[in-house]
């Protein structure tokens, strides 16, 4: 029987590239399905927002005007958010009508409901499993809100009111900066980054997504932004009458509904 041959460093090197060969392969290949998957989670999400501006153009034509950032009670005490009145154009009546009108988000009635948001306003990287456990209850979705802004509080704005040019006007911003409970009146202040109705959260928006930040236009289009750039634009593009003109660096067109509402 043969002397096995003695293990010399050669022999050890040449193990070695032949044992990580085959794991740098395995390892490339995995980031790139978690790139992929990326792509397309992104891609989700454009369409989302695609959804939630296509249903606040369809609130428009329904009722004169945008809704509100908020539903008041008599004194003016803000109650439900926008995301809750857009609820019946996003075919979402029925979940609608469970909510209380004249109670808040967070009233005997209307907390039971906010453990059942709909998905459309919530990040596909960020849902459950994904990338960490959020719970469905959060949204990712914010209106760019605050005085100026198509979202001033509880009172409506109408599309004619808009006199940048609906494409210039941002009306909703993806962002995964803070918990914010969908059914609560709070949403980005368009002019000092944070929450409105939320003051301790004083962070601009961010993105989990490496190709930019989405956004939603008074049009329909979502353009992709880096949020620096929108950190130093958000006032402006946020605003109704800003007179400012804005370079968007890639946007999508809603299918559902081309150029700008009548």
């Amino acid at each position: 029987m043969p002397e096995p041959r003695p293990w010399t460093t050669r022999r050890i090197m040449k193990l070695a590239v032949l044992l990580l060969v085959p794991l740098a392969g395995f390892a490339w290949l995995a980031d790139a399905v978690g790139a992929a998957r990326e792509v397309a989670r992104a891609s989700v999400c454009v369409g989302k927002l695609k959804c939630i501006a296509v249903a606040l153009l369809n609130y428009h034509d329904a009722n004169g005007a945008l809704p509100p950032a908020y539903s008041t009670d008599a004194s003016g005490r803000p109650l439900l958010s926008w995301r809750v009145l857009i609820l019946p154009y996003m075919e979402y009546a029925d979940l609608y009508n469970r909510f209380r009108p004249d109670e808040p988000w967070d009233g005997p009635n209307n907390i039971r409901l906010l453990d059942e948001m709909p998905p459309g306003f919530a990040c596909a990287t960020l849902q459950p499993n994904v990338s960490h456990s959020t719970p469905g209850r959060f949204t990712n979705f914010l209106a760019a809100a605050g005085p100026g802004t198509a979202f001033p509080g509880g009172e409506p704005v109408k599309l004619a009111d808009i006199k940048d040019g609906l494409d210039e006007t941002i009306l909703v911003v993806e962002s995964d900066q803070a918990e914010v409970p969908w059914t609560a009146p709070i949403d980005l202040d368009a002019s000092a980054g944070g929450l409105v109705g939320m003051p301790t959260a004083a962070r601009w928006p961010t993105t989990p997504h490496p190709s930019g930040l989405r956004v939603a236009t008074a049009d329909g289009m979502i353009p992709i932004l880096d949020p620096e750039k929108l950190r130093r634009e958000l006032p402006a593009v946020a605003s109704i009458a800003g007179a400012r003109r804005y370079a968007w660096t890639t946007s999508s067109r809603s299918p559902d509904r081309q150029g700008p509402p009548r």
